[in-house]
């Protein structure tokens, strides 16, 4: 459900079916409120928090957080104020000490005030032996003073980056608050008070500013004066799954409390996979409650941390750290929570948290763990040299770790596969694995590679091997059934599917691969339902979000769809995806130039951001900017040759400029099996009939007709086959050809099909049909000349026929790229 928070406000709003529910959480007090005035309880706020929550009770959890920090920054202040009399801070100090024991509150709270210094001299020594008995403020005290020289130096070195890095005065601004309110301040101040280098406060300032415009530079001009070192990465390994360990069962009190343990353990699982967390929080206190009687802290942490990493498998992140955490509490120098807590919050984006639990799990003697989230930190943020780099060095210096070694061969292997290096990714896999044989996840990397590499029969195998050494592992099963999806079984597809989606519910790669393949197969109203109860299960997911989007652009449901853009969402004006989801949603619509402006405008913020380059070519394309267009393919295909879709691009362009003998390199499939190798094929054709070798064309599509599995590529072949049969004269076969089809454009080849018979009926209904559709606005023109030139409605023609011929030809051609 949509949240809205506000700890200035102390007051939180939950969307319902009839508007929202808004609660105080000071008070309690709660009622309804419309949507339109929800503005209303929030006005003037500045610190809003816009979500999802699973909950209610999760809601006024977060909101209580949020309203404790600001309380807890108010009452500070009034500490440090001079006009304060020091008879009562006493109670000042008592209220700030409850809020500070509140988890979460003082880091939050250092965030807030280590971005400024001291405002005014105050009485330091009366301030103190007010508030002695309140130890938590205390020492925040005594930490904010301590670090005063610092949270000047690096205030001063924000404030005193050039103007020109900005966009304006109110992005200066905007940075700043963005980088105080996730603690980039707090981290660069905690680091040059330790005299150290800042190398992990930037790296965490990084990530923490991703997205916004011009961020790395801004980073690099802040923090150019502070010191910094070169240094190695250590290198790092996939280290998703961690062993269960019980050492030393007497401890718990015999194997009976052993055995009782592991089946508590179970029950919390059954609960999480039947998707009851208050139960599994209910069993899993239980569990904790019962080896207390029996057990150390040690092995209830143990217990706990494995319960984390059973909810992690399961996708369930909410659950997996706070178990983790909870562990942590019974045993603060457990390596492996602290390796399992950093790999949780990359996971979800807190890169410089996770920095800091690597770091203590280093400290407590798992650093080769420690060497693997680092290198797997990188990947996750894009820098696959760098994180290529961390694993070779990871492998090199904990070589005598054979547990580790798969996961830091794997790492290898992944990074040469984002790197679309793919020959040599075959390599290190083949590597891996004959150093490692029985390490399931790299028979199933392999697989991956051997599938971008079009090489299905091969990875079919290795996926298959995959399985077969670890038939509990989600990934080979997945890759399997997104395989078949991809050269077309859907029904094998779904199949695998859903019955792994009975063992893993929450994974989100399977649930994100059944709705794409509801969607390829045409049942958009469920694959929207599917696509709902996936936002429902994982919020916080973007996987879920975009599914979503995806099944309400293909349902034609574009009000949702905006919807759910927005309430993923506030911020537009430095959130990509945001962006492309709009321009997305309006090139459905058919409204191009609307679209362009879209990506044009996020374009600005983010002009190296690849899926906003070559959407705003397909918008440039489809609007005649031909020229610019391909200046922009071209260019990712220097960087990325190997791609199909960027070829199908260009050789699409070549034939609509009658460069024919520069397109035909590019289409060489002769035996299609994914969507783009159709396209390709399906653009050969085209190119035949460009030429007026209109019998190959025909022979073509025909032929791809009867053997093609895709619905979208269907409807393109329908209408180019139907093309040429016009073309040559076979009116009655045109019709027939380009039934059934259900996409605008291929409508409006079927359109000419019709109006070229006698009986103006059918298509005088099906020119009223396009009217209504939303049919993309440069193509009213080519409707309307159908209808003029052959009197299905009195309408004027400014063109040819020539003219109508080559406007289709442009318009399939766009189709297929």
């Amino acid at each position: 459900m949509q949240f809205i928070a506000s700890g200035q406000a102390g007051t939180f709003a939950v969307r319902t079916a009839t508007g929202f529910l808004v609660e105080r959480v000071d008070i309690g007090a709660a009622h309804e409120a419309s949507a339109r005035d929800i503005s209303y309880y929030f006005s003037n706020c500045n610190d809003l928090t816009v979500g999802q929550v699973r909950s209610i009770a999760e809601a006024r959890d977060t909101a209580k957080i949020s309203w404790s920090v600001d309380r807890a920054v108010r009452l500070f202040v009034i500490l440090i104020d001079p006009c304060e009399p020091p008879s009562e801070l006493v109670e000042v100090g008592e209220a700030l000490e409850e809020l500070l024991e509140v988890r979460g509150v003082v880091e939050r709270v250092e965030a807030q005030l280590f971005a400024a210094p001291l405002p005014e001299p105050f009485d330091v020594e009366a301030c103190r032996k007010a508030i002695a008995k309140s130890s938590a403020a205390l020492a925040l005290l005594d930490r904010f003073l301590n670090l005063q020289p610092m949270i000047a130096e690096v205030r001063d070195a924000f404030e005193a980056i050039d103007e020109n890095a900005f966009d304006a005065p109110r992005h200066r601004n905007y940075v700043r608050e963005l980088a105080i309110d996730r603690g980039g301040f707090r981290d660069l101040v905690i680091a040059l008070h330790h005299g150290e280098s800042i190398d992990k406060a930037l790296f965490g300032l990084f990530a923490k500013l991703r997205g916004v415009d011009n961020g790395r530079a801004i980073v690099q001009l802040w923090t150019e004066s502070f010191k910094r070192v070169r240094h190695q990465l250590v290198a790092v390994a996939e280290p998703d799954q961690q062993t269960e360990s019980w050492r030393d069962t007497s401890a718990l009190g015999g194997r009976q409390a052993f055995e009782r343990a592991i089946q508590q353990q179970n029950a919390v699982v059954k609960q999480i996979k039947a998707g009851d967390f208050e139960t599994a929080r209910r069993y899993a206190r239980d569990l904790v409650a019962d080896q207390r009687k029996t057990s150390r802290d040690e092995h209830i942490a143990k217990s706990l941390t494995n319960l984390s990493q059973k909810a992690k498998e399961l996708e369930v992140l909410e659950l997996a750290l706070e178990w983790v955490r909870e562990a942590l509490e019974f045993k603060g120098d457990d390596g492996q929570a602290h390796g399992q807590l950093g790999d949780l919050l990359m996971r979800i984006g807190h890169f410089s948290e996770a920095h800091r639990s690597l770091d203590l799990a280093e400290s407590f003697g798992e650093a080769s763990f420690a060497a693997s989230g680092r290198a797997r930190m990188l990947r996750y943020q894009g820098q696959f040299e760098e994180a290529l780099h961390a694993y070779r060095v990871a492998l090199e210096h904990f070589e005598a770790e054979p547990e580790r070694k798969q996961f830091n061969l794997a790492g290898i292997a992944e990074c040469l596969r984002d790197l679309e290096r793919f020959d040599e990714a075959l390599a290190a896999y083949d590597i891996g694995i004959a150093q490692c044989p029985y390490a399931a996840a790299l028979h199933s990397g392999r697989a991956a590679t051997l599938v971008e590499m079009g090489r299905f029969e091969e990875a079919y195998e290795g996926y298959k091997a995959a399985s077969n050494l670890d038939d509990s592992n989600v990934v080979p099963r997945n890759g399997l059934a997104t395989l078949y999806r991809r050269v077309g079984d859907f029904k094998r597809a779904e199949q695998i599917y859903r019955n792994l989606l009975e063992d893993y519910p929450f994974d989100p790669h399977t649930r994100g691969g059944l709705i794409a393949t509801l969607r390829d197969l045409g049942r958009f109203e469920e694959a929207v339902e599917e696509a709902k109860a996936f936002v429902h299960q994982l919020p916080g997911s973007p996987d879920a979000v975009w599914s979503l989007l995806d099944a309400l652009i293909d349902a034609r449901r574009f009000d949702e769809a905006e919807a759910a853009l927005k309430t993923a969402n506030d911020d537009f004006r430095y959130v990509a995806g945001l962006r492309i989801g709009m321009a997305r949603i309006e090139k459905a619509k058919g409204r191009y130039a609307s679209a362009l402006a879209l990506y044009d405008d996020a374009a600005r913020d983010f002009p190296s951001h690849p899926h906003i380059q070559l959407g705003r070519a397909d918008m440039l394309r489809r609007l005649g900017q031909v020229d610019e267009a391909l200046s922009i393919y071209q260019s990712a295909f220097d960087r990325h040759p190997q791609r199909l879709i960027l070829k199908n691009a260009i050789a699409s362009i070549y034939i609509h400029q009658f460069r024919y003998a520069e397109a035909l390199p590019l289409l060489v499939i002769d035996d299609p099996r994914t969507a783009d190798e159709w396209r390709n094929f399906a653009l050969r054709g085209m190119l035949d009939s460009a030429a007026n070798y209109l019998d190959d064309a025909r022979e073509r599509f025909e032929w791809a007709i009867e053997h093609c599995p895709f619905r979208r590529e269907q409807n393109m072949l329908r209408a180019a086959l139907s093309r040429v049969l016009l073309m040559i004269g076979r009116t009655e076969a045109a019709v027939k050809a380009s039934q059934p089809c259900d996409d605008p454009v291929a409508e409006l080849l079927k359109f000419h099909a019709t109006a070229v018979l006698s009986d103006k009926g059918p298509a005088r209904a099906l020119y009223e049909h396009l009217q209504r559709s939303l049919l993309p606005e440069p193509y009213h023109e080519l409707r309307d000349e159908i209808a003029s030139q052959f009197n299905v409605v009195d309408l004027v023609s400014y063109r040819n026929h020539t003219w109508l011929l080559k406007r289709e030809q442009d318009i399939l051609l766009l189709e297929a790229a």
